[in-house]
């Protein structure tokens, strides 16, 4: 019996024995697997920008406030730099754990050679370099097994930012120590931390620019222009790019010329680049800090665009927290014309009266303007008077004007045609480009030019007889011309029936004269031109009764007048002295 219980102690003992090794064994097993478990650290590189300026703490953890916008596409390297540091501590005995980390950062240079390497200015690190990451969507790099030891010693690592958006400025470079301890309540807690989570910070240095796009007409200044096309380019050394789009991450693109993308001026005259819409979306185009330009590639209908909407310098600053603002204005060609009278005053005269015209001109703002190959953008540029039948120029004496003043200084010559003129800017018969050095004096400002029409004999009464003004002109090959609608004018008549009183026989043969009051002064209708009236009744136009008895008179601009009887019919009747009284005007009694 005793045996018996001697031997399962025994076994017991003996299997206790042998389940120590292994216990022994799997006590080791697992001390090294904890231990696995807390050699290797992860490391979360969160990219923000926008951060406000009273700086966050980093607390080791992550942190869903720490505000700011994150930040696609930042690309870091992880070198391991445990042995320069260790190297720059033994030198420096004295120094802060702090001052070291600035010594690195200061003195770091990374070369993208193949396999990036860091140096110190003592020679690249050998087998420095760990691993490449970029921050996603999220703005998050993540390296996720760093180890915490480099040969029995605390790792240091150097995260380098090799590559960001160009509206990000500021090299976002972190040296980490391990380990890491949670930092809480404004102090370090004894937490070491297996994951950690970093918020280097960058600078925005980003912007937009605002575009407004005017234009001046005679009837408006600085009128809003809708429809204007521009790109934005820029130089790069000796060559140029443009802005083409942007890619995933939000980021403007750069391309050829071909390639451009074209903003387009709204209803307002405007395009915001850090707000512009595509097809209803707004998209947000930040432009890193820099010098640009903006051009105008398609101008709306019956406008120009002059050399200072080419290659319009703008830049976006460090500093840049509201859209740069660009004003544009374009050329538009434009000419009106109306009778010279004072307000209130009709538009019916007189056969052979003066008739008084003024033309308006729009002087484009890049008149004198030049292209790449130093020539003259603008060959012609002519003012064009068309007159229908019975209305002509009363002679060659137009006077230029700027506002009330007499314009001298600029030459001009007349062609006639037909029974309206060609106005040439310059004083050379062989050619038709305009004076431009003359012109570009006046360069966005109106001119006037005044000058006498008259009607003709042949005008018929109650009828209009028109003027038409028209611009022409040329703009790098370009032709161009602006007419307005014509300007119209009238002249009025009255028939009279010579009678017997008596027996109501029409009389032929009698005769007459038209006569007028100014003044007291008796003038009479001559019909001539330039000299419609005169008080000597020698030089009246003399109405005569024909067979019917019928006098038509015409050509006069209503108002009130006296026909006056000069012979009679024949010698058994005689003169009225009172003479007949009557009035012209609208829709009159021919």
């Amino acid at each position: 019996m005793k045996k018996k219980i001697n031997y399962r102690l025994w076994s017991i003992f003996s299997l206790i024995v042998l389940l120590f090794p292994l216990l022994a064994s799997l006590g080791q097993g697992l001390a090294a697997v904890a231990e696995a478990a807390t050699t290797t650290a992860s490391v979360t590189l969160h990219k923000r920008v926008g951060v406000p300026k009273s700086e966050q703490q980093n607390t080791g953890t992550e942190m869903p406030n720490f505000g700011g916008e994150a930040l696609r596409g930042v690309t870091f390297q992880a070198f391991d730099v445990t042995n320069e540091f260790y190297r720059l501590r033994s030198e420096n005995a004295d120094a802060t754990v702090e001052s070291i980390y600035n010594s690195l950062k200061d003195n770091a240079t990374v070369t993208q050679n193949g396999t990036p390497t860091i140096s110190f200015g003592t020679g690249s690190l050998s087998g420095a370099f760990v691993e490449t990451q970029t921050t996603t969507g999220d703005g998050t790099a993540v390296f996720s097994a760093l180890n915490k030891k480099n040969n029995g010693r605390d790792a240091v690592y150097y995260f380098h930012e090799s590559a960001r958006p160009e509206t990000v400025t500021g090299r976002g470079d972190i040296v980490l120590g391990l380990p890491v301890y949670e930092y809480q309540d404004g102090k370090y807690t004894e937490n070491e931390l297996d994951e950690i989570h970093l918020y280097p910070k960058n600078d925005q240095a980003s912007g937009g620019m605002k575009l407004i796009k005017t234009t001046d007409t005679l009837d408006e200044n600085n009128k809003l222009v809708a429809g204007a096309e521009f790109v934005i380019h820029r130089g790069i050394g000796a060559s140029e790019e443009w802005v083409t789009g942007r890619d995933a991450d939000g980021n403007i693109t750069w391309g050829s010329e071909a390639n451009a993308f074209k903003f387009v001026t709204d209803a307002n005259g405007e395009f915001v680049i850090s707000a512009y819409e595509i097809d209803g979306t707004p998209v947000n185009f930040k432009f890193a800090a820099g010098v640009y330009k903006v051009t105008e590639v398609g101008a709306p209908e019956g406008m120009v665009i002059p050399n200072s909407a080419i290659n319009k310098e703008f830049t976006i600053t460090t500093d840049s927290t509201v859209p740069v603002l660009v004003e544009i204005k374009n050329d538009t060609p434009d000419i009106n014309k109306a009778l010279d009278v004072s307000e209130g005053t009709g538009n019916d005269f007189t056969v052979g009266d003066a008739i008084p015209f003024k033309i308006d001109v729009m002087v484009p703002g890049g008149i004198a303007d030049k292209n790449n190959d130093n020539n003259y953008r603008y060959t012609e540029f002519n003012v064009v008077d068309t007159a229908s039948e019975n209305l002509a120029l009363l002679d060659e004496n137009i006077q230029l004007y700027a506002g009330d003043t007499l314009v001298d200084d600029v030459d001009y010559r007349i062609e006639n045609s037909g029974n309206g003129f060609t106005l040439y800017f310059n004083s050379d018969p062989s050619v038709t480009t305009p004076n431009h050095l003359q012109l570009g004096a006046y360069a966005g400002q109106k001119l006037t030019l005044k000058f006498n029409m008259v009607l003709t004999e042949g005008a018929v009464p109650d009828e209009t007889e028109t003027n038409k003004p028209t611009l022409e002109y040329t703009n790098d090959g370009t032709e161009g011309s602006v007419t307005k609608p014509p300007v119209e004018v009238i002249t009025y008549g009255h028939k009279f029936v010579k009678v017997d009183a008596v027996t109501g026989k029409e009389l032929a043969g009698a005769k007459f004269v038209v006569q007028k009051t100014v003044a007291g002064q008796i003038h009479y209708y001559t019909g001539k031109v330039g000299s419609a009236w005169s008080d000597d009744i020698k030089d009246a136009i003399v109405y005569q009764s024909n067979e019917s008895g019928t006098v038509v008179v015409s050509g006069l601009e209503a108002g009130d007048y006296v026909l006056k009887e000069t012979a009679t019919s024949s010698d058994e009747y005689i003169l009225s002295e009172s003479g007949f009284e009557f009035n012209v005007g609208c829709c009159g009694r021919i």
